[in-house]
């Protein structure tokens, strides 16, 4: 039986390096095909979603997984039902806003010198956690300085924009959740919205922060075996 791919959409930096720590873990179990960002055009969803659905594979079944930033980018194109996509994997994401505290005009002031005052690395800290290595640290470093200032502005001000409840809505397809227990970036309140607007929703809470696929890679690559081959045999324990 040929071995479904996995489309891997990136986190807040675009470019895939972050994925590194699960790709050997998930080619155990399928094929896998990244999707990288410009690095130097400061592209919004809109322009982005174009560039996924181009890569999307044609003539094989596929699961669609979505990190973080890319999450509504996975929701957007699950909701346009691609022939042969058999589940949505969300990663540490959301379907809107995830703070809903945060109000809309402060995405108007997320501008390129914001990150060139406050390196994005120095908050990344936070999101791997205390138990996160010097491997992983050194990853956050590598993958953040291959993008502009301004791309992540606009990254950012899509991210305080973005509401895809209604297409969510549209998705067909089972939908794995995996959430980082001590995650300090995004609230749990988002995996619930998302659990209220599908059929078929899983959730698996790791021990870690927020960057699930790097703290725990085995973990989480396990969890997305365990989602794919429940998707074969028809069943979902939802929990």
């Amino acid at each position: 039986m040929t071995r479904p791919t996995i489309v891997l959409l990136p986190g807040l930096d675009g470019t895939g390096t972050l994925f590194r720590p699960i790709l050997p873990e998930l080619d155990m179990v399928a094929r896998t095909m990244v999707v990288r960002y410009p690095a130097d055009e400061p592209l919004g969803y809109g322009e982005l979603l174009e560039l996924v659905l181009d890569a999307l594979p044609q003539d094989e079944p596929f699961y669609l997984l979505g990190e973080s930033f890319s999450g509504p980018l996975a929701i957007r194109a699950a909701a346009t039902r691609p022939q042969n996509l058999r589940g949505l994997i969300l990663i540490a994401t959301f379907a809107r806003k995830p703070w809903p505290w945060v109000p809309a005009w402060i995405a108007s002031l997320v501008r390129a010198p914001l990150f060139r005052v406050y390196p994005p690395f120095k908050a990344l800290k936070a999101l791997i956690g205390n138990r996160g290595n010097a491997d992983l640290h050194g990853l956050t470093r590598e993958a953040l300085a291959q993008f502009h200032p301004a791309t992540l502005a606009r990254r950012a001000r899509e991210v305080l924009r973005v509401n895809v409840s209604a297409d969510l809505r549209k998705c067909a397809v089972p939908v794995l959740y995996l959430a980082g227990e001590r995650d300090p970036l995004i609230g749990k309140h988002n995996a619930r919205e998302i659990s209220q607007l599908t059929a078929a929703f899983t959730l698996r809470s790791l021990p870690c922060s927020h960057l699930v696929l790097q703290s725990e890679p085995r973990a989480a690559a396990q969890a997305i075996a365990d989602f794919m081959t429940q998707e074969q045999s028809g069943g979902h324990d939802g929990q």
